[in-house]
């Protein structure tokens, strides 16, 4: 607080000359006052050793052998402890990430996407390649299944990959949501990734869903340290990840987009640019293919354009997923009203801080070109492809969560986590939320049939699954719902098995179906009683001829 006076010449009070002036007046009171205060300090430090030898005689004496520690090597042993139980959250949200993955991992039947990655699998390498080239995804997470050695191991091992990749999506979310917030928010943040129903979907698929989260969330850590503290194995560690984000999933592309801008956005924006830069250079031998795939999928691809629902529906599927709304209605009501709330306090406040900013960014601009995109050139957009915004949603919930005072923060928390929790049961129980069962149609169709009777679908969708449950040929895809094409291929044949499927859990759905089916347009009077139906599934029984 004042200055330390300047030695005295030899004989002053700090030497051997002459003897220094004595202080009077104000100048006693602040000699008084600085020397109450060095007072103060010795009496803090000499408590301070007292506890540090007390700390040591005690573990002494809990461990003769161990010699007594100095306050140094104390404080270091704090520090390490401290750090360890800092990771003890990620650790136990990571197991607990990995339980809800694996948990009935092989409840469902595979689908159409998932066969396609199963016989990519065992294609040879340049086949491979080939096979690709008619397919709309990047490469990497082919041929990471290409490598995977329990490809043939049933559903279960077929989909472990991308269960443990999108459980270990835990860790870096952890990670970054620590370095831009609070250990709290950290906590929400990666506790939303693990149990979010959307994120457990995806990752039960073997598809490239698990792979493209824990890349995404790797991404958004190391985009930090760049910006913070840039250094060549950071940025080189970023644009690797950022590469292999682009060869994961086309969407990567809008979402390095927006990393991009909060880069351009960042004080130390050259270090990121440059490595995003990097990442691009890399992707560019992928160009063509890209193009070829596009040209493939220009006049028949399956994505309808977006309405003014789409933005509900999308809050809806990172919120919940698969909520029980014919059980909890209104409670699930009130429960998306204040996560909505939350988001939007939490985004207020994000958008004040430089380094929370890029969340916002990262949560907006994906969202915003994928709508652009599907509105104005060509329908792309699905909440699948989008789902790793699941990580700014959680991030900006968990913002708007701590902003308040604890008590009511708690029980935000407590209704912002209803449609997250409940939605785990009905994820893994709710007829409506299941695929098809196209297993079971498939191994009731190769009990029943004869050797000279042909299974027939009116669409890949049920071709491939049964082909990958090894039904036995001959089978055939209908190309029209026309009836001459289905007694020209019923020609040759005994009789046949005849499979649509549809809507899971909806009567409507069915009846439709079915009613499609057996008419007097295209198979009334070749059907043989009624149709074997499972979840999702009938199947009809054909004989006779035309």
């Amino acid at each position: 607080m004042f200055a330390a006076a300047a030695p005295g010449p030899r004989g002053s009070a700090r030497g051997f000359g002459p003897p220094a002036k004595r202080p009077r007046g104000r100048d006693v009171s602040l000699h008084l006052f600085a020397a109450a205060e060095r007072l103060r300090c010795h009496q803090q430090v000499a408590v301070y050793r007292g506890a540090v030898q007390r700390t040591a005689r005690a573990q002494q004496q809990t461990d003769p052998t161990e010699p007594p520690r100095d306050a140094a090597t104390t404080a270091a042993s704090i520090s390490q402890q401290v750090a360890r139980g800092h990771w003890l959250v990620p650790v136990a949200l990571t197991l607990l990430a990995l339980g809800v993955r694996l948990f009935r991992l092989d409840r469902k039947s595979v689908w159409f996407d998932e066969v396609i990655t199963y016989f990519d699998a065992h294609l040879p390498w340049a086949q491979l390649l080939e096979s690709i080239k008619e397919d709309v995804h990047p490469p990497l997470s082919y041929v990471l299944y290409h490598l995977w050695p329990g490809i043939d191991g049933g559903e279960f091992w077929l989909r472990l990959p991308a269960a443990v990749l999108g459980a270990l999506a835990v860790v870096p979310a952890y990670a970054w949501a620590r370095r831009i917030g609070s250990p709290t928010q950290a906590v929400l943040t990666s506790g939303f990734v693990a149990l979010s129903a959307l994120q457990i979907d995806l990752a039960q698929e073997a598809r490239m869903y698990g792979l493209l989260l824990l890349l995404t969330a790797t991404s958004l850590w190391l985009l930090d340290r760049v910006l913070i503290s840039p250094g060549r194995g950071s940025m080189l560690a970023y644009a690797v990840v950022a590469a292999a984000m682009l060869y994961t999933h086309y969407y990567a592309a809008l979402l390095l987009a927006a990393q991009g801008l909060a880069a351009l956005l960042s004080k130390n924006r050259w270090a990121a640019i440059g490595a995003l830069a990097a990442a691009g250079l890399t992707f560019m031998p992928w160009l063509p293919v890209l193009a070829q795939q596009t040209h493939n999928i220009s006049a028949d691809y399956w994505i309808e354009p977006p309405r003014l629902s789409s933005a509900w529906v999308t809050f809806r599927e990172l919120a919940a997923h698969t909520p029980p709304e014919a059980t909890l209605a209104i409670p699930l009501r009130i429960a998306y009203v204040v996560q909505a709330l939350l988001l939007i306090l939490g985004t207020w406040l994000a958008v004040r801080s430089a380094r929370q900013r890029t969340v916002v960014l990262f949560g907006v601009v994906p969202l915003a070109l994928a709508l652009g995109i599907s509105l104005l050139v060509s329908p792309v957009y699905a909440v699948r492809y989008i789902s790793p915004l699941g990580l700014a949603f959680g991030f900006l919930i968990a913002r708007g969560v701590t902003s308040a005072p604890k008590p009511l923060a708690i029980v935000a928390a407590t209704v912002a986590a209803l449609p997250v929790v409940t939605a785990l049961g009905p994820l893994y129980t709710d007829p409506g939320y299941a695929r098809a069962d196209l297993r079971g149609a498939a191994s009731a169709v190769q009990s029943a049939r004869q050797p000279d009777e042909i299974v027939l679908h009116l669409g890949a969708f049920t071709s491939a699954p049964f082909d990958y449950y090894r039904v036995a040929q001959p089978s055939a895809i209908l190309e029209t719902n026309d009836r001459a094409e289905l007694c020209q291929t019923m020609r040759q044949q005994r009789g046949a098995w005849l499979v649509t499927a549809y809507a899971p859990a909806s009567d409507e759905a069915r009846q439709s179906a079915e009613a499609g089916i057996d008419n007097a347009m295209y198979a009334q009077g070749l059907t043989q009683g009624e149709p074997m139906r499972f979840l999702g599934v009938s199947v009809f029984h054909l004989t006779g001829t035309c």
